[in-house]
């Protein structure tokens, strides 16, 4: 009996031996990971240029989102273009040198992908012929959910992209509103886009579609919201009178400007980002001059108001009185009576005599007798 009972204290202090053991083991891990302000960190890379602001920085993770045929996948290609394109194409160009880009793409069939991957090579002055250092196109449709997900990360290990853009997350789970699942593979997407995992920092673009209800623009499901939780900037995609527009709304940096593209008559697509902001200009500009006429219409209004007060009691009444009467009759604080009373003095509407508030045209006693008669 004393021997059983030795030894499970034996037992017991070995394990208790064992735990602390594996304690310092992981504390030492640890230690790695600890951030030190001596220590001199990279700076983050942006793939992709808008204007002269940086975006879809390597090593984090980044998202796509609009309405079901909406020009998402559209824009993805154009910002491929612009950075493949020498000069860049509108206001997109390169981030870094002759980037080299992936597609992952979950919905479109071999033959659309491939219209769109001919289209972005002639825009961006490319010979017709692959280059599989700068763009490759993986139309993964046909594949299951699971060998899609191996794809993803076999692709990325082994080809080395500088940004991959995944055009359909959706597709790599059974159920978006499954809260694990989204989780497990968002959480997996990041570290894919660290070089702790696949040898090089890569910014991964992931599209999502937003919620049916056209007032919801938040992505769908639980994956949705991890994927907005997690993402270091989001985009979204809108669709107005045939322009497309793609607009940053969501960054843990700076928002970089937002840029358009529409079709041509001739089904050639061009950058409306000028065209857009000048529409949105213009728009400003009537907006203020509307506003700013409903003010003086308001404003007059008040000010035909006072001067009705003042001749309705034989046109001379205490400054005191006006006021009560103003802020009853307006809906107005005193303050604001205040500065419409100063107004009036200032536009030669009414004078002040003994705080006494006239008409202008009755300051002058001849004037008052020879319109009015004496009051």
């Amino acid at each position: 009996m004393e021997s059983n009972v030795l030894a499970m204290v034996d037992q017991n202090v070995l394990q208790l031996q064992n735990n602390e053991g594996n304690e310092d083991a992981l504390l030492k891990n640890l230690e790695q990971f600890r951030l030190s302000v001596e220590k001199e960190y990279p700076e983050e890379v942006n793939v992709l240029l808008i204007g002269n602001q940086g975006c879809f920085s390597k090593g984090n993770l980044h998202a796509i989102k609009a309405k079901p045929k909406h020009g998402k996948t559209t824009a993805i290609y154009l910002m491929c273009v612009g950075m493949l394109k020498e000069g860049g194409w509108g206001v997109l160009s390169a981030g870094i040198e002759k980037p080299k880009i992936l597609i992952i793409d979950t919905e479109q069939a071999e033959r659309d992908a491939q219209e769109k991957y001919v289209t972005a090579l002639e825009m961006a002055g490319l010979p017709k012929k692959d280059d599989f250092e700068r763009l490759e196109i993986y139309p993964l449709r046909a594949q299951t959910m699971q060998e899609k997900r191996d794809a993803i990360e076999q692709l990325i290990q082994k080809k080395q992209p500088d940004i991959v853009f995944i055009d359909g997350i959706v597709d790599l789970l059974a159920d978006f509103n499954d809260v694990k699942a989204s989780q497990e593979l968002i959480e997996r997407l990041m570290q894919l886009s660290t070089k702790e995992v696949v040898g090089k920092d890569v910014a991964i673009v992931c599209v999502l579609h937003t919620n049916k209800n056209s007032e919801d623009n938040n992505m769908r499901g639980h994956l949705g919201t991890m994927l907005q939780q997690k993402a270091s900037s989001t985009f979204m995609v809108t669709k107005s009178n045939g322009v497309f527009t793609v607009t940053n709304t969501e960054s843990r940096h700076g928002e970089v400007p937002s840029w358009s593209f529409c079709y041509t008559d001739d089904d050639n697509i061009v950058d409306a980002t000028a065209n857009v902001a000048e529409l949105k200009a213009q728009q400003m500009q009537k907006k203020q001059e509307e506003k700013q006429k409903k003010s003086e219409a308001t404003k007059q209004k008040r000010s035909d108001k006072l001067l009705q007060i003042v001749r309705e009691h034989g046109n001379s009444i205490k400054r005191s009185e006006l006021k009560n009467l103003l802020m009853n009759a307006l809906v107005l604080g005193r303050s604001s009576v205040d500065s419409l009373i100063n107004e009036c003095i200032k536009e030669q509407r009414i004078q002040i005599i003994n705080e006494m508030v006239m008409v202008s045209s009755m300051a002058n006693p001849t004037t008052t007798n020879a319109l009015f008669g004496n009051c």
